[in-house]
């Protein structure tokens, strides 16, 4: 039977929230004046934090009851860290395992591009030195100077340029 219009419920305000199928435990809270079903250990270390909790932000329970919302058991991490957290010693399958290994494959090149990357720009510094000494040399210069080298000295001068970011 419900509650008549105008009256407040018998139980208003007297209850602690209920608790979902997977064990967290749930409340009203007023947001903006208005009443608002949050995750109580949210709301707890939001509190506790003075802020709202980012989106990537996940409220772990240390020991595993997320019932248990007392804020010595509870911490704030990444989605990410959470997740492999709460996967590590469990089965991947064979598509998990193959998007591990290409994104790891992927990683791997990325550093190995940097270094080479890294060694490039290094031997080009190098390379604009040894130039410009020719440069102002210019006895040695004009004996050496060749359609070829001006092209390299251009090409060069380029690439040093956009490496630095001066290159606008």
């Amino acid at each position: 039977m419900s509650t008549p219009k105008g009256t407040v419920p018998w139980n208003k305000g007297k209850g602690e929230g209920w608790i979902d199928k997977r064990g967290y435990r749930w409340r009203y809270v007023l947001v903006n004046g208005k009443p608002r079903q949050v995750r109580e250990h949210r709301w707890i270390m939001e509190t506790h934090l003075g802020r709202k909790l980012e989106p990537n932000e996940v409220v772990h329970h240390i020991n595993g009851n997320t019932s248990d919302n007392r804020i010595e058991n509870l911490e704030v991490m990444p989605h990410g860290v959470h997740t492999v957290g709460h996967h590590k010693g469990t089965k991947q399958s064979e598509n998990q395992k193959e998007t591990t290994a290409i994104q790891a494959r992927y990683r791997g090149e990325i550093a190995r591009l940097k270094e080479i990357n890294s060694a490039m720009y290094e031997a080009l510094v190098e390379t604009m030195k040894v130039l410009r000494s020719l440069r102002d040399n210019k006895e040695e210069w004009y004996t050496l100077v060749t359609p070829e080298l001006l092209k390299a000295w251009d090409k060069n001068k380029a690439a040093l340029a956009q490496a630095e970011g001066r290159d606008k």
